[in-house]
Order: structure tokens, then C-alpha cells, then sequence
């Protein structure tokens, strides 16, 4: 941000990568982070934003802004306390803490760790399992995972009910059954 000089060009940039985290988290299929370096500010509340993050060990996470004289923005500020507690993330965001990848996946940031050079050979193994899934079922679970979070019991109920309606009314449950499990 050392280029923007005023207040409209900086919530103009804010606004463009907010745009980033609405298509990550409106987009109906999994998203997979694969982080490795550094993950820090935007670049770790991007990784939040996904649904699974694969993790190198080695990687580092946290939040400078503060230190900065800024604020933490693009969702991290609802996520980072739902995935690692209300705690911990003000001890990630006020006092600038790096964590490591094992205490990463230890706090729920990280989904999976593994070592460095094997980063793509996981990378494949996960999108096997995701893709030998159903689209309808991966989304509509997306959703309501997300959307639980902050739902009352009913309406998660409700909701539930309506997302088996919608797979059984496609049919494709009956298909995979009829063609039989298999473990992955």
C-alpha cells in the first residue's frame, strides 16, 4: 500500500481483493489453498478463505497489520476466530505471532501438512477424492457448512432437509449406490 496516498484509492484497493475473497467463497465447489513461504495478511486470509488448506511444512502464518498501522481485512476478522478461537486469533492479530505450520494444523488453520516435496503428489490425491465426489453434494455441503456456522439449529435442520431433497431429486444417489462404494 505505499502507493496509495489517499483514503478513496486505499478502500479502492481493499475493495478489489475483497472481490478476490467473494469469488473464493461463492464459488460452489471446493477451493484447495496450497501454501508454502510465507502466508501473511491477505495472503493467509485467502488461504482462510478456502475450503481445505495443504500445508508444507516449513510454511509460516500470520498477521503484521497491526504492526503496520493497518487493519485485518477480507474476512479474517470472522474466520480466523471461528477456525482457531477468539484467543488465539487476538494473540495472531495484536501481538503480530507467527506460527509455524505443525502449530498451524495443531489450531485447525492448516488442513493437511506435508513436507515440501510432496506438495503436488498430495495436491493430486486430495483433488482425487474431491472429484470422485458428487458436484451437487460438494456444493450443497459447502454451503451449509458455511451457512451453520451461524444459523440456529432449525435452520440448519431445514436446510439440511432441503439438500437431501435436492440430491434425491437428482437421481444420482441411487446411481452410486447401484454402481457400488469404493474406498478411496
Amino acid at each position: 500500500f505505499s502507493d496509495v496516498t489517499t483514503t478513496t484509492a486505499a478502500m479502492s484497493t481493499l475493495e478489489n481483493l475483497q472481490r478476490v475473497t467473494r469469488v473464493i467463497m461463492r464459488t460452489p465447489k471446493p477451493v484447495i489453498a496450497v501454501i508454502q513461504g510465507y502466508a501473511l495478511g491477505a495472503g493467509c486470509e485467502w488461504a482462510m478463505n478456502c475450503d481445505l488448506r495443504l500445508v508444507a511444512e516449513g510454511a509460516k502464518f500470520g498477521f503484521p497489520e497491526t504492526k503496520w498501522g493497518f487493519t485485518v481485512t477480507n474476512a479474517g476478522t470472522k474466520l480466523l476466530p471461528s477456525i482457531i478461537g477468539l484467543g488465539r486469533a487476538k494473540e495472531m492479530v495484536f501481538c503480530n505471532r507467527l506460527i509455524d505450520a505443525a502449530t498451524a494444523l495443531d489450531w485447525g488453520l492448516a488442513t493437511q501438512l506435508v513436507p515440501e516435496n510432496m506438495l503436488d503428489e498430495a495436491l493430486d490425491t486430495l483433488i482425487k477424492k474431491l472429484t470422485s465426489n458428487s458436484t451437487l453434494a460438494l456444493g450443497l455441503s459447502k454451503q451449509a457448512l458455511n451457512q451453520g456456522l451461524t444459523q440456529s439449529y432449525e435452520n440448519v435442520l431445514a436446510s439440511e432437509l432441503r439438500d437431501a431433497a435436492i440430491c434425491a431429486a437428482a437421481g444420482e444417489f441411487e446411481q452410486r449406490i447401484a454402481q457400488g462404494f469404493k474406498e478411496s
